[in-house]
């Protein structure tokens, strides 16, 4: 009888199909199924011009080297507008000389020293002030809870209209950052047709 059931055991066993074998994926390869796609080359060479634009100003051997650091902010996971952010947060300090601008909702007042600076690296001399129109405009956004918008620039970019220079802004979370550029070079840095 125990004969039997051992027999009738094996072949339920064997009658059963036999699991899948698990398919070995590599670290490697298991990395690359997550990696976003590579930055499109037509990206990064507008991305680049862009770069050579907003350097200009700079001297030679400077440019390179700040063009270089600027194009490795483009990287997978980061659109040009959150490179570009981050560029000029990490050159907006008292001590650059690239002439960027990087002001967010809490340290606004900070906006008419690098107003300043990029003045001084563009050279080109305007007698803009922060003042305190602009400030309670700005307050009252910040009161509302809004995201903040760039009113200290809009000042900022009107006292410069009789320079050479033209004053390019935008957003990126909370922070407004700006970079100028020649007026001849503006609209075709706005249209991103450089």
């Amino acid at each position: 009888m125990f004969a039997a059931l051992r027999r009738a055991w094996q072949r339920y066993v064997a009658s059963l199909p036999a699991p899948p074998e698990e398919e070995h994926v590599s670290d490697t390869d298991a990395m690359n199924e997550f990696r976003p796609p590579p930055v499109d080359r037509n990206v990064v060479a507008a991305f680049t011009a862009l770069a050579t634009c907003v350097l200009s100003h700079m001297p030679e051997g400077e440019r390179e080297a700040q063009t270089r650091k600027l194009r490795s902010r483009l990287n997978r996971k980061t659109s040009p507008a959150e490179a570009l952010g981050a560029w000029i947060q990490a050159n907006s300090g008292p001590k650059s000389k690239v002439g960027v601008i990087a002001v967010d909702w809490k340290a606004r007042e900070e906006v008419l020293w690098q107003a300043r600076r990029l003045c001084a690296a563009h050279g080109v001399s305007t007698g803009w002030a922060y003042d305190h129109g602009t400030d309670e405009e700005w307050k009252s956004w910040q009161e509302r809870k809004e995201v903040p918008v760039d009113s200290p620039l809009r000042g900022f970019a009107i006292a410069l209209q009789p320079t050479r220079i033209v004053l390019l802004r935008f957003s990126v979370d909370d922070t407004v950052c700006a970079f100028a550029v020649g007026r001849d070079r503006g609209d075709e840095v706005c249209r991103g047709s450089i």
